[in-house]
């Protein structure tokens, strides 16, 4: 809309001058109009031209006061004459030289009686005839209809929130640039091979990276020190991100590992040793090589011999034997000795090794004829030559009998004194085997969980109907924790309804003290079907006291996801036992 500004100073500066104006944000062919006070009774319309650089000369050219030399200027279009007096006087009733015509041309206006109100225009009819118009038909004649003075705004912000002021076009484009600041803006697929985030390609000026600025992961890398998986996104925090990983946010599809901690890798041993750096193999090598190596060293079976307090010598292998009595062929070995009595040498008997007296292995061994005593934990000894059997007794073995052990079941060894104890492990007489002592557990969802995420929540499903928990490890909602150290199989099954293409991705989650395995769709599948049953079976390390839970999170859409429950098809539904 253009501007009507009614004036009453061509010049002079102040807010009833034209030069006075403030032109900022005023648009080209705005139009203005100074009426003269008398003497002058002039009427000038004039038009701003913001291209003009035309010298001031007034009326015809008026630069405006805060434009300084700037290209724009006030351009005189029309001018109109009036006059408040019904005739015009003659100097001197007429008599002087100064005629009526004259006097007119003096006083610059024309008296005329059809002046009747204040702001009457006299317009042109036609060739040297003019008519009365009031302000409101000058108002039409010119265009400007029934338009009132423009209060221009030229604030970006929009602070004044005015019913009365008009913004312009740039301060209306600035309020809605900011609007749209920090929305997601898919940037499309990301090559990560080079193991470092995005730098160019982004939404602003140039490609130049804004916040919510996403990307799809399309050939694998590490991106922050964290595995970026095909089809993980990543995310700008911030307005020109940069390598720094906390101004990304990443959504991983992948298993994900944990990098090597180099900063704690020792190549050498620290004067004071702690708990939290680790040596190199080659360190360990190198300084258990150091340890066992020495010069005195030079031939095979070479040992060394003390020589007195702190010190030792070399001795070859013949000079050893020689000190320890070895030196030729001998049948002796050592036998008794303890804390003050020293061994001493025996002549044996047999061949072979010598044994030692607790759990020793005798190999066709001569026992002569002992008086008394209990041979225990023999197999295959023949019956002749054995007193105490009989003939009901097997003429080949003697069994060994177990008793107070449940039948079929599994014994296990507690310790020497105690010897075998029962377990639950059980086997059936079609051998098949069972063991209720196992930890094992059924969960289902029996009644749907509504509106739970779509807009990036996490949610953890709450399993209402616990089918079985053999050893009580659920704990009748959502979390399973490993009653000891294993691997465990977990399986979960999650029916989701509601998604549509408005919804960015979904991933369900098998979420534990260790690890998080996931199972995720995208947004080209999102409306594909409805309902989506996601399923996630995975092996998973714990140690005694670990958790396990089930989650979901579908995002970039709004919160109207369901997850589906049912009491008796259930299609949600999360199980696991221990496997070893």
């Amino acid at each position: 809309m253009n501007a009507y500004i009614s004036l009453t100073a061509l010049t002079g500066g102040g807010a009833n001058s034209l030069d006075g104006i403030a032109v900022a944000g005023l648009l080209d062919g705005s139009p203005a109009i100074v009426m003269l006070a008398p003497p002058d009774n002039r009427v000038y319309f004039h038009v701003w031209d913001e291209d003009s650089a035309l010298a001031e000369s007034s009326p015809d050219v008026i630069a405006a006061d805060d434009n300084g030399a700037n290209p724009g200027r006030w351009i005189l279009k029309k001018v109109y004459v009036t006059s408040p007096y019904g005739t015009v006087p003659i100097a001197n009733g007429g008599t002087d030289s100064t005629s009526a015509a004259t006097a007119i041309a003096a006083l610059g206006g024309v008296a005329h009686s059809l002046a009747a109100a204040v702001n009457d225009f006299i317009v042109a009819s036609g060739a040297g005839v003019f008519i009365k118009k009031t302000l409101a038909e000058v108002k039409t004649i010119l265009g400007l209809g029934s338009a009132a003075y423009v209060d221009l705004d030229t604030d970006g912000t929009l602070a004044a929130n005015s019913d009365t002021k008009v913004a312009t076009q740039k301060a209306v484009k600035t309020y809605a640039d900011g609007l749209v600041v920090g929305l997601l803006d898919d940037r499309g697929s990301y090559d990560a091979s080079g193991n470092v985030w995005p730098s160019t390609g982004g939404s602003g000026t140039a490609g130049a990276i804004l916040k919510g600025d996403l990307w799809y992961i399309s050939v694998t890398g590490t991106l922050g020190g964290v595995l970026a998986a095909v089809g993980s996104s990543i995310r700008a925090l911030v307005n020109t991100p940069g390598q720094t990983a906390g101004n990304w946010d990443m959504l991983n599809v992948g298993l994900g590992y944990t990098p090597e901690n180099v900063a704690n890798k020792r190549t050498s041993f620290q004067v004071t040793p702690d708990d939290t750096h680790y040596p190199s193999e080659k360190l360990v090598k190198d300084s258990l090589d150091g340890k066992i190596s020495h010069s005195l060293a030079t031939a095979l079976s070479d040992m060394l011999f003390a020589s007195g307090v702190g010190a030792f010598v070399k001795k070859t292998l013949a000079e050893g034997r020689t000190l320890l009595g070895l030196d030729g062929a001998t049948t002796d070995i050592l036998v008794g000795g303890g804390v003050v009595t020293a061994p001493v040498w025996t002549t044996a008997t047999g061949t072979g090794p010598p044994v030692r007296q607790t759990n020793a292995t005798l190999i066709t061994p001569a026992l002569g004829t002992p008086t008394s005593g209990t041979l225990t934990n023999c197999t295959g000894l023949p019956q002749a030559g054995i007193t105490g059997l009989t003939t009901a007794d097997s003429p080949v073995f003697v069994t060994v009998k177990l008793s107070g052990l449940g039948t079929l079941n599994i014994p296990k060894h507690v310790d020497d004194a105690t010897g075998l104890a029962d377990t639950t492990i059980n086997v059936t007489a079609n051998n098949e085997v069972t063991n209720p002592s196992q930890p094992a557990f059924v969960a289902t969802l029996g009644s749907s969980l509504l509106n739970v995420t779509g807009d990036d929540t996490v949610y953890t499903i709450v399993f209402d109907t616990e089918v079985k928990d053999q050893g009580a490890d659920f704990n009748g909602t959502t979390t399973f924790t490993a009653p000891v150290t294993g691997l465990y199989s977990f399986a979960a099954s999650v029916m989701i309804l509601g998604m549509s293409a408005a919804h960015g991705y979904c991933v369900v989650s098998i979420v534990t003290s260790n690890r998080t395995f996931r199972n995720y769709i995208g947004s080209a599948a999102m409306n594909i079907f409805d309902p989506w049953t996601l399923l996630l079976s995975v092996t998973a390390d714990m140690d005694a006291g670990d958790t396990a839970m089930v989650t979901v999170a579908v995002g970039t859409g709004t919160k109207v996801v369901d997850i589906s429950g049912n009491a008796t098809t259930p299609g949600t539904h999360f199980s696991g036992y221990l496997v070893c």
